[in-house]
């Protein structure tokens, strides 16, 4: 996760990963599949702002690693569809 998450706290955010059978980590690395991001932060992320995790997220992305972003309602749409 990056930014902050207006429903729920990033430890309540993890369990439900590991909850439904995924793997959570502190940083983004080759391994990542989805970094999440709070909404607020995904809103500003299209008008042009980047934190580190989003920027790191992008260089893997164009060294052809697989890495979905997904806003925080997106995260809990799909974790309740699980």
């Amino acid at each position: 996760c990056t930014g902050t998450l207006s429903s729920m706290e990033r430890k309540a955010a993890q369990v439900k990963v590991l909850e439904i059978g995924g793997k959570c980590s502190n940083g983004v690395n080759n391994s990542t599949n989805f970094l999440i991001v709070g909404d607020q932060d995904y809103n500003r992320y299209g008008e042009g702002f980047k934190s580190s995790k989003l920027k790191k997220a992008e260089k893997l992305l164009k060294e052809g690693n697989e890495i979905e972003l997904l806003s925080e309602s997106q995260f809990i749409e799909m974790i309740n569809n699980q």
